[in-house]
């Protein structure tokens, strides 16, 4: 059975229900997880490392951690506020290859897959500045705006997964959200 660490913190968002949501999902997929708050043990044990928090501050060792993951061939899923956390830490935006600009409020979503529409979510269309443009997975459009909700970015050995849905309790619980994770989650890299 492969393994997953799930990195996620938080009291109110994500709610510990949400985050208990995400578990669930990951341990229905087939997946051993081992849910923690603790960056030092990011390590190449694990198929993937998922994070789903929102945070102000991030330490150097915590950021180091995440890094030699990366690099030494982990692949890194970050949800939702992970996207939009330490937005100061000109290294973590580095590192992940976006900047969280603003999003909208929590409206329709429609979401393409290679220019097919494959679903309707409400949640928040987080919209970002890259650093390079990134590999687009899927995007989301609203009445107002257009964005990726999903891509990726090779970081040394390993891969970075960056999917923006996630607010709403109800938006986890979604078949789409399901979907779109069980998919990410299943993509075949050569280095693991």
């Amino acid at each position: 059975m492969s393994k997953i660490l799930y990195l996620t913190k938080g009291f109110i968002h994500p709610s510990n229900r949400m985050q208990q949501v995400i578990y669930s999902l990951l341990s229905s997929f087939g997946y051993d997880v081992l849910k923690t708050n603790k960056f030092s043990a990011c390590d190449n044990n694990y198929i993937w490392v998922i994070a789903f928090f929102h945070e102000k501050n991030i330490s150097l060792k915590e950021l180091e951690s995440l890094q030699t993951y990366v690099n030494n061939g982990g692949h890194l899923l970050l949800i939702h506020g992970s996207l939009a956390s330490y937005k100061k830490s000109k290294q973590y935006t580095q590192l992940i290859g976006s900047t969280f600009v603003s999003h909208s409020k929590i409206s329709p979503i429609n979401v393409y897959k290679n220019d097919k529409m494959i679903g309707l979510v409400n949640d928040e269309l987080y919209l970002f500045s890259f650093n390079q443009p990134p590999v687009i997975l899927y995007m989301g459009k609203t009445s107002e705006n257009t964005s990726p909700i999903c891509w990726e970015k090779t970081v040394g050995k390993g891969k970075i997964i960056s999917f923006s849905l996630g607010h709403k309790l109800q938006s986890i619980k979604s078949d789409l959200f399901k979907s779109i994770l069980k998919d990410l989650l299943e993509r075949k890299y050569e280095n693991k």
